[in-house]
């Protein structure tokens, strides 16, 4: 070993000696950097055929909860670890949004709203609406809506079910009006009450509280794909 370290640093070879190690090291070095960048550009392509693409495929079919557990599973891949730090917080963001709209069910939606509605219109008629009775352990502790009422949104729905608002909002309305009125008087024994004169039933379900709820979701939600399709690696 003393002779071989001798030998490196005598006068006669440590040109030589220097320029060969120097080389050595370059040509490793540059080995290591042609290598880290296949490696690289190989994972990023793998990310884009395993995660990045599939998910622009479902995001161009219908929302559900069978969608958003096909995303979920591509985004906990063993692929998606090559995801960017900026790029993994718009999947992620995408994913949250994407999960806020999976229970929208339109039918529901306009059957809560109607319900509330209903419910506002008897409170504006001077109807009291917690008529009913609460007893705990034989003791009266408070009223509340009549059981039978909780009912209505199940009916409410399947009206808007058949006649959908956006196509047959006339015959749709009648047979809601219909409703409110037969409830009205089997529980509160009231004449007929003029509905939708204070607000239009378009405004009504399409305005609500629970509408526009929805509609932010679907809003944050356009927004999220939008950055995502933005992405320099979905190009």
């Amino acid at each position: 070993m003393n002779r071989f370290f001798a030998w490196i640093i005598d006068q006669n070879n440590i040109n030589a000696n220097i320029f060969t190690l120097i080389t050595v090291i370059l040509s490793g070095l540059i080995s290591w950097i042609i290598s880290a960048i296949f490696y690289n550009k190989g994972n990023r392509e793998n990310l884009k055929l395993s995660v990045i693409y599939p998910i622009k495929d479902i995001l161009d079919e219908k929302y559900s909860w069978k969608n958003y557990n096909k995303l979920a599973n591509i985004r906990s891949s063993y692929s998606a670890r090559y995801l960017k730090e900026e790029e993994d917080e718009v999947v992620n963001n995408l994913l949250k949004s994407y999960k806020d709209v999976c229970g929208y069910n339109y039918d529901y939606v306009c059957a809560d709203s109607l319900f509330e509605y209903f419910k506002n219109k008897l409170k504006k008629n001077g109807i009291k609406i917690n008529i009913e009775p609460i007893n705990i352990e034989g003791e009266q502790v408070a009223y509340g809506m009549p059981f039978d009422l909780m009912y209505m949104p199940d009916e409410l729905e399947r009206i808007v079910n058949i006649n959908d608002p956006q196509f047959e909002a006339e015959v749709c309305q009648h047979n809601v009006v219909a409703l409110f009125n037969s409830y009205c008087k089997k529980y509160f024994s009231h004449d007929d009450i003029t509905y939708f004169d204070d607000i239009s039933f378009d405004d009504v379900i399409n305005k609500s509280d629970k509408s526009k709820e929805w509609d932010i979701r679907f809003k944050r939600l356009a927004e999220a794909r939008k950055s995502f399709l933005k992405m320099k690696i979905c190009n």
